[in-house]
């Protein structure tokens, strides 16, 4: 029952990809350029707000073969256990068996030492088959 509990006291849309709009202006170049850096680990899009960064990965991520999550950040996420607890959700939207350990870590009042929390989710998402992708779209 308690996974239930904090799945329904997550804000659902946080975890949502936005729909891309009607009237989508193609940018082949950039799509090129997210598909050339899809191997690395990490990958940095910064522009000013308004200029498309969440429309360009959204489309993106329409083209890629394998599975994506999707968290959209706001200020509220910058407590460390909200934070975590969201990213969780996002990574279980794909695979859903995924971090329970480092899901009960995160129940526990006072949490745990951040690295042991650190230490148990890296474990559990080197657990994790095959390649994903994990967007983190802060909308601040």
């Amino acid at each position: 029952m308690q996974d239930k509990e904090i799945s329904t006291s997550l804000i659902q849309n946080k975890l949502n990809r936005p729909p891309l709009p009607v009237d989508l202006v193609p940018r082949p170049r950039l799509i090129e350029w997210l598909n050339e850096r899809r191997g690395r680990p990490l990958t940095l899009v910064s522009a000013p707000a308004g200029y498309g960064k969440s429309t360009l990965i959204s489309c993106w991520l329409e083209s890629v073969d394998c599975p994506t999550a999707w968290l959209s950040l706001d200020t509220h996420d910058n407590e460390l256990g909200g934070f975590l607890r969201y990213f969780l959700a996002a990574i279980q939207t794909i695979f859903p068996n995924a971090v329970p350990e480092t899901q009960a870590l995160l129940m526990a009042t006072p949490l745990p030492p951040i690295s042991a929390i650190a230490n148990n989710l890296i474990n559990e998402l080197n657990q994790v088959e095959g390649q994903f992708i994990l967007v983190l779209d802060d909308s601040t």
